[in-house]
Protein backbone atom coordinates (compact mmCIF):
# COMPACT_ATOMS: atom_id res chain seq x y z
CA UNK A 1 0.00 0.00 0.00
CA UNK A 2 1.05 3.62 -0.37
CA UNK A 3 0.93 3.99 3.42
CA UNK A 4 3.55 1.27 3.88
CA UNK A 5 5.61 2.55 0.96
CA UNK A 6 5.90 6.02 2.49
CA UNK A 7 6.74 4.72 5.97
CA UNK A 8 9.35 2.27 4.67
CA UNK A 9 10.71 4.69 2.09
CA UNK A 10 11.25 8.42 2.52
CA UNK A 11 10.20 8.60 6.18
CA UNK A 12 11.88 5.45 7.48
CA UNK A 13 14.98 7.12 8.88
CA UNK A 14 13.06 10.07 10.33
CA UNK A 15 10.47 8.05 12.23
CA UNK A 16 12.78 5.20 13.22
CA UNK A 17 10.21 2.40 13.09
CA UNK A 18 11.07 -1.22 12.38
CA UNK A 19 9.36 -3.21 9.64
CA UNK A 20 7.28 -4.97 12.33
CA UNK A 21 6.22 -1.68 13.93
CA UNK A 22 5.14 -0.35 10.53
CA UNK A 23 3.15 -3.55 9.92
CA UNK A 24 1.52 -3.19 13.34
CA UNK A 25 0.58 0.44 12.62
CA UNK A 26 -0.86 -0.56 9.27
CA UNK A 27 -2.94 -3.31 10.88
CA UNK A 28 -4.14 -1.03 13.67
CA UNK A 29 -5.25 1.83 11.42
CA UNK A 30 -6.64 -0.29 8.56
CA UNK A 31 -10.30 -0.98 7.99
CA UNK A 32 -11.62 -4.19 6.44
CA UNK A 33 -11.33 -3.03 2.84
CA UNK A 34 -7.64 -2.15 3.33
CA UNK A 35 -7.96 1.61 3.53
CA UNK A 36 -6.08 3.50 6.25
CA UNK A 37 -7.99 5.63 8.76
CA UNK A 38 -5.79 8.71 8.32
CA UNK A 39 -8.01 10.95 10.46
CA UNK A 40 -7.65 8.62 13.44
CA UNK A 41 -3.89 8.28 12.82
CA UNK A 42 -3.48 12.07 12.78
CA UNK A 43 -5.55 12.44 15.96
CA UNK A 44 -3.32 9.95 17.77
CA UNK A 45 -0.15 11.68 16.56
CA UNK A 46 -1.33 15.18 17.45
CA UNK A 47 -2.77 14.19 20.84
CA UNK A 48 0.46 12.60 22.06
Amino acid sequence: SKFIAVLTGPLKYYIGLSEQEIADLTDYFSIQDGRIMYTQLCQVIHDS
